[in-house]
């Protein structure tokens, strides 16, 4: 399937909100925070239609516990696909999980969530990275024609191991660099 980017959709952080109150309800007292990360969380850059959702566990939370729910709910669960300290799941379009919301046949578009032990430091990049993106508009530019770079690369086969790769030397540079660079 080829990379396909989007405008900018305002909605998208609309759409984040409420997948994680969603998310609240059905992992409880499990996390100690949420965060819209991803180029989604960027306002006025490109983007792939789909929200990346970092849940923040507590050092208590029982991960396989939590999983679990999260794969009772409809999420499709990747596992520990690239970092020890983290487990990727993913839903596609679906109705929302709280099911005494009063919108719960409202659906949530397609997004992945990261269950994020205490301590993960690729959230705390993700974090970092999207604020600089969003306070640095030259960054998000340069970032945005970087992706639409690889996404032209990438128009047919399943290139999205490349299409990620080719963005990581981006990242850690800005990672790397002071701020207002």
């Amino acid at each position: 399937m080829p990379v396909v980017l989007c405008e900018h959709d305002p909605n998208w952080k609309e759409e984040a909100e409420k997948i994680i109150c969603d998310l609240q309800q059905a992992l409880l007292d499990n996390v100690t925070g949420f965060e819209h990360v991803g180029s989604t969380a960027i306002p006025g850059i490109k983007a792939k239609p789909k929200l990346h959702i970092d849940i923040l566990l507590k050092p208590s939370a029982d991960l396989g516990e939590l999983r679990r729910r999260l794969v009772s709910a409809g999420y499709a669960d990747h596992g520990n696909r690239f970092r020890p300290d983290e487990v990727q799941l993913t839903r596609q379009t679906a109705k929302r999980l709280a099911s005494d919301h009063p919108n719960q046949n409202e659906t949530l578009m397609n997004h992945r969530v990261c269950l994020c032990k205490a301590g993960c430091a690729a959230a705390a990049d993700r974090v970092t990275f999207r604020d600089r993106l969003i306070s640095e508009r030259t960054l998000a530019l340069q970032y945005e024609a970087l992706k639409e770079r690889l996404a032209s690369n990438h128009k047919t086969g399943p290139f999205w191991s490349d299409y990620s790769a080719g963005k990581t030397a981006f990242i850690k540079e800005v990672l790397a660099s002071p701020i207002g660079r």
